[in-house]
C-alpha cells in the first residue's frame, strides 16, 4: 500500500520546481532570464530564497600545482560600490570547469568553491552563498538524477553526501543563454530559490521513507528468525560443529547484516555501494555453498555428474570473488579507462555464467532428481531445497537485471523507472537472504540434523525413516535387497 502510494505521488512531480532569475540593472534593455533547477539528490537541507545576490563566475586556477579542487581567486575592488548593498553571494561553475579544477564530484565541488571564496568574501556577502552548477542533460529530467549526475565519490576522503554550500543544478544550455545574453557583465542581478525538485519529490517523500524503513525492519526480522532457528537447533544438540549448512548461514547473516548498513547511506552513495557489494558477495559465496549442499543432498545423479557440477560451482565462486575485487577496487578508486572496462566486462559476463550454471542445475534436477527415499520428511525437505534453489536464482537475476537497467539511458533518466529498480534491488537482497537462512526451517534441520548424525549419513537416513514406511515397503512387495540399495544410494551422499 505505501509503495503504490510513493509510486502514485510520482504523477504530481514536475520537473521544474526551482528557479534561477537573472537581470541587469545596468541595461534594463536585456531580458530577465528565468531557468529551472533542481536541488542535491536525497538531501533535506534548509529551503532558502536568495533575491538580488552577488553573481561570481567560478574558472579553474591558472597554476598547475594548485590543491585539487580549488578555483582561481575573484579580485574584489578595494571600495564595494553596489556589491556592498547585497546580503548574499551566487557563485555559478560549468561541470567541465570544475571538473577542470579537480573536482571529482558535486559535493567536492562545494568544498573547493567554499575553501577558495569564503575566506576572500566581504562579511556582507558571506552570509548567504549558493553554488550554480551547470550540467549537460539532454532531456530535463536527467539533470539531479542519481544515475546520471556525478555525485558518487570513489575515496572516503571525498564526500558525497551532504554538500558544504546551498547548491542548485542548472543545465548547460541554460547557462549558456544567460552567457550569449549578458556577455562579461558583472554586474549582474541572480535569484535564486530552492525546491526539493522531481528526483527529491519522490526520494524524499514519507511514503518512499516509510519503505526504506519497512524494508530494514524485514531484513532485521529475517536475522532475528533466522538466528532463533540456529539457536535452538545448538539447545537442542543437534548442532555440535560449524559443518556446511551452519557456514551456509554465517555468510547469509553477513550479507544480512551488510545490506542492512546500505538502508543507513543514500542510494548509489560510496557506502550504500561498498556495503552493498559486500553483501551481494557474501551472498554469492553463501548461494554457491548451498548449490553444493543441495548437490551432496538431493541429488541421485552419477558421481561423474556430481562432481561435474561441483568443479562449476567453486569456478563461479572464483568468478565471484575475482568481480567482487574488480567491483571494490572500482568503488574505493577513481576509475580510469582499464579499471572502467573491466568493471564493465564482469558486470556483464558474470550474469551469463550465473545463468549457464543455473541451466546445469535445472538439467541435474531434471535428469537425476527425486526422493531417494518414500519417507515424507525425506520429500518435503528435497522440494524445499531445490525450491530455495531456484528462487536463489531468480533473486541472482533480479538484483542483477536492475543494475544492467539502470545504465540504460532512459531508464536513469526516469524518477519512477529508478525509484522502483532500486526497491526492486532491495527487495531482492532482503529476499535471497531469508532464503537461505530457511536452511534451519524444521523441515530441511530435521532432514539435515539428527542427533548424532552426520549430513547424508546412512546413520542419519536410518534414523529419519520411519518404521512404519520401512513396513510400508515391504507390504508393497519391495524386497529387502532393494530397501538397502536405497538405503546405501543416501548412505553415498556421505
Amino acid at each position: 500500500m505505501i509503495l503504490a502510494r510513493a509510486l502514485a505521488a510520482l504523477a504530481s512531480c514536475s520537473l521544474a520546481s526551482a528557479w534561477i532569475t537573472f537581470s541587469s540593472p545596468n541595461q534594463p534593455t536585456l531580458p530577465t532570464l528565468e531557468f529551472p533547477t533542481v536541488d542535491y539528490f536525497q538531501y533535506a537541507g534548509e529551503p532558502f530564497a536568495k533575491k538580488d545576490c552577488f553573481l561570481i563566475q567560478l574558472i579553474p586556477p591558472h597554476q598547475a600545482d594548485r590543491p585539487m579542487c580549488r578555483f582561481e581567486p575573484f579580485a574584489f575592488p578595494d571600495k564595494l560600490g553596489d556589491e556592498a548593498k547585497k546580503s548574499c553571494t551566487v557563485m555559478m561553475v560549468g561541470w567541465s570547469q570544475a571538473y577542470a579544477a579537480g573536482c571529482r564530484n558535486i559535493a567536492e565541488a562545494t568544498v573547493g568553491a567554499s575553501l577558495s571564496f569564503l575566506p576572500t568574501l566581504p562579511l556582507s556577502l558571506r552570509a548567504d552563498v549558493v553554488l550554480v552548477i551547470a550540467l549537460p542533460a539532454s532531456v530535463p529530467s536527467e539533470l539531479g538524477g542519481p544515475v546520471t549526475t556525478p555525485y558518487l565519490s570513489h575515496s572516503l576522503s571525498v564526500p558525497d553526501r551532504a554538500p558544504a554550500l546551498n547548491v542548485v543544478l542548472m543545465t548547460t544550455a541554460n547557462a549558456q543563454q544567460y552567457l550569449d545574453t549578458y556577455g562579461t557583465d558583472k554586474n549582474v542581478n541572480v535569484s535564486v530559490t530552492s525546491e526539493s525538485g522531481p528526483w527529491n519529490d519522490f526520494f524524499l517523500a514519507g511514503a518512499f521513507v516509510a519503505v526504506t524503513w519497512i524494508l530494514l525492519v524485514a531484513n532485521l526480522a529475517v536475522v532475528a528468525v533466522a538466528t532463533w532457528l540456529i539457536y535452538a537447533l545448538v539447545r537442542e544438540e543437534r548442532i555440535r560443529r560449524i559443518d556446511l549448512p551452519v557456514t551456509i548461514y554465517g555468510f547469509s547473516l553477513v550479507s544480512a547484516v551488510l545490506f542492512a548498513l546500505t538502508l543507513f547511506f543514500p542510494h548509489l552513495t560510496l557506502l550504500n555501494f561498498m556495503f552493498g557489494t559486500m553483501s551481494a558477495y557474501a551472498f554469492h559465496i553463501a548461494f554457491y555453498l548451498f548449490l553444493l549442499f543441495w548437490c551432496k543432498i538431493a541429488l541421485k545423479v552419477s558421481n561423474d555428474a556430481k562432481f561435474a557440477f561441483e568443479l562449476l560451482v567453486y569456478a563461479s565462486m572464483m568468478l565471484a570473488t575475482a568481480y567482487f575485487i574488480v567491483s571494490m577496487f572500482w568503488i574505493l578508486v577513481w576509475p580510469g579507462e582499464a579499471l572502467r572496462d573491466w568493471h564493465n566486462f564482469f558486470r556483464y559476463f558474470f550474469p551469463s555464467t550465473q545463468a549457464f550454471l543455473g541451466g546445469i542445475a535445472y538439467v541435474l534436477h531434471w535428469h537425476g532428481s527425486g526422493p531417494m527415499v518414500v519417507a515424507t520428511l525425506h520429500r518435503q525437505a528435497y522440494v524445499k531445497t531445490s525450491l530455495l534453489v531456484l528462487y536463489g536464482f531468480i533473486a541472482l537475476f533480479v538484483r542483477t537485471l536492475t543494475f544492467l537497467l539502470l545504465s540504460a539511458t532512459t531508464v536513469a533518466t526516469s524518477v519512477g523507472g529508478v525509484a522502483t529498480l532500486l526497491l526492486l534491488m532491495d527487495v531482492a537482497c532482503i529476499v535471497r537472504v531469508a532464503l537461505l537462512c530457511s536452511i534451519f526451517h524444521d523441515d530441511i534441520a530435521g532432514f539435515v540434523y539428527t542427533r548424532g548424525g552426520k549430513i547424508g549419513s546412512k546413520h542419519a537416513w536410518q534414523q529419519l525413516l520411519p518404521q512404519e514406511e520401512i513396513e510400508l515397503l515391504h507390504r508393497s512387495g519391495m524386497a529387502a535387497e532393494e530397501h538397502d540399495r536405497v538405503v546405501a544410494v543416501a548412505g553415498k551422499s556421505d
